[in-house]
This record gives C-alpha cells, structure tokens and sequence, in this order.
C-alpha cells in the first residue's frame, strides 16, 4: 500500500522522525503557495516502516502533517 502524506500550507519541509536510537529525515515537497489557493507539500512511500514511523509521530498526532491518500497498488504476476 502507498501512502502519500500532506503538510498544509508548505511549499516544502524536511521534518524529523524519531526511529528508535535513530532519527529519519523525509522530505516533503511539492506545495504551492498563490493568492488562489493552496497546495500540500507531500511524501509519498508504499515502506511499511517509514508508515509506522510517521503514523507514530507527534506530528501525525497533532495534525501537522496528515495522510492525503492511500492506494492498494497490486503488482502484475509476472
């Protein structure tokens, strides 16, 4: 499953995840700002770790950041 994740009112962004010990740096792009309206800066990833660790996230949590979409892509059989 593929995951695309939204940050509102950004034209870009590169928050900071907690993993464990570690931290994940995701970059958020895309977002558009003009007089009519606005577009999210996004990320999109079908990894179901770096979901997890976004979803567990005090961001996610807060509202900050928010998932735009989700689509079930299967795979061809080759």
């Amino acid at each position: 499953m593929t995951k695309t994740y939204e940050i509102p009112g950004m034209k870009e962004c590169h928050p900071e995840f907690r993993a464990g010990l570690g931290r994940i740096r995701v970059p958020f792009t895309g977002g558009q700002l003009c007089v009519g309206g606005s577009t999210a800066a996004s990320f999109s990833t079908s990894d179901p770790v770096l979901q997890k660790v976004i979803e567990a996230s005090p961001q996610f949590h807060s509202g900050k950041i928010r998932l735009g979409e989700a689509t079930d892509q299967k795979r061809p059989r080759p």
